[in-house]
């Protein structure tokens, strides 16, 4: 079974997001939803249908609590996710011109498929 790397860009009120899958071909792009509880949902259903092709790896920026409902919904679906460090994603991109957040998706998503061998599995802390 392929990879599918897929990178959301976290805001207070909509997420951002994009996969490529392990040869960092694109496979979607340009997909939002809105960082609450009917949002969320939308997202789970959105990505189960890859599931059947792909392993789902999810990768997004460590974002504060802003991503803390989204981390809650993929570990409740036992979905992989993995926070990364925002500046480690922006200095790995080198220069870059067109800073959107669905373009910093797409490069959350390639970052991950580039860097496989940094990505350890997140858990959110006991109560």
């Amino acid at each position: 079974m392929e990879n599918l790397f897929i990178g959301i860009d976290v805001s207070k009120d909509v997420l951002d997001y994009a996969a490529v899958d392990q040869d960092n071909r694109e496979v979607f792009r340009d997909k939002k939803c809105l960082n609450d509880e009917k949002g969320l949902k939308e997202l789970i259903k959105s990505l189960k249908e890859y599931s059947n092709y792909y392993q789902l790896w999810v990768c997004l920026e460590h974002t504060g609590h802003f991503g803390s409902l989204a981390c809650f919904y993929l570990e409740k679906e036992n979905i992989p996710y993995f926070l990364l460090n925002p500046m480690e994603v922006k200095r790995s991109m080198g220069i870059v011109r067109g800073k959107t957040d669905s373009a910093d998706a797409l490069r959350i998503a390639h970052y991950g498929a580039s860097n496989t061998h940094k990505l350890v599995p997140f858990t959110l802390p006991g109560k």
